[in-house]
C-alpha cells in the first residue's frame, strides 16, 4: 500500500483546512497553510498514487474538468474580495507538490505572481482571514456539486 499523499491527507485529516470538499466527485479545496499570496487556495483531487509522479495533463478529462470548475469558482470568490489593484490567478501546478497535480488560486497584482515562489509566507493570520472569507456555505456548494454533476 503506499502512503498517502500531502492532498489526500488534509482531505481526510484537516477538516479545518477545507473550502469546499466533494467525496462523490473525488476533489477538494483547501486553504494553502503556508500562502505566499493573499486568499491563496489549492484544488486538488483527493486520490492519487504517492508513487507515481503527477501531471494534470495525465488526470482523466472529466476531473481535469471538474477541477478547473471548483477553480474557477474559487477564482469568483476571490475576485469578490480583491482589492482594486489585484486580481484572482489560476495556476495549475504539476510538480510542486511531485505526487499530485493541483491547481493554486490567489490575489495578486500585476507583475506580483513569481512571489508564489519567492515570496515570504504569510503567516496564520493570511490563513485565518481565507478560510474566513473563502469558506463555501452549504448554498455555495450544493451548486458546485450540481455543476460537477453534469462532467463526465
Amino acid at each position: 500500500m503506499s502512503k498517502p499523499t500531502i492532498f489526500e491527507r488534509v482531505a481526510a485529516d484537516k477538516p479545518d483546512e477545507h473550502l469546499f470538499l466533494s467525496q462523490r466527485h473525488g476533489i477538494m479545496a483547501a486553504i494553502d497553510t503556508y500562502p505566499r499570496m493573499p486568499l491563496q487556495c489549492v484544488v486538488a483531487p483527493t486520490v492519487n498514487d504517492a508513487n507515481v509522479e503527477g501531471h494534470f495533463n495525465r488526470l482523466p478529462s472529466g476531473m481535469r474538468q471538474k477541477m478547473h470548475e471548483v477553480a474557477d469558482t474559487l477564482g469568483e470568490k476571490v475576485l469578490a474580495c480583491c482589492t482594486s489593484g489585484q486580481r484572482p490567478i489560476t495556476h495549475i501546478e504539476g510538480f510542486g507538490v511531485a505526487d499530485h497535480p493541483h491547481i493554486v488560486v490567489f490575489a495578486a497584482e500585476r507583475g506580483q505572481g513569481a512571489d508564489l515562489y519567492t515570496g515570504a509566507n504569510l503567516g496564520p493570520v493570511a490563513v485565518q482571514h481565507t478560510l474566513e472569507v473563502m469558506r463555501f456555505t452549504l448554498e455555495e456548494a450544493t451548486e458546485l456539486e450540481a455543476r460537477l454533476d453534469q462532467i463526465h
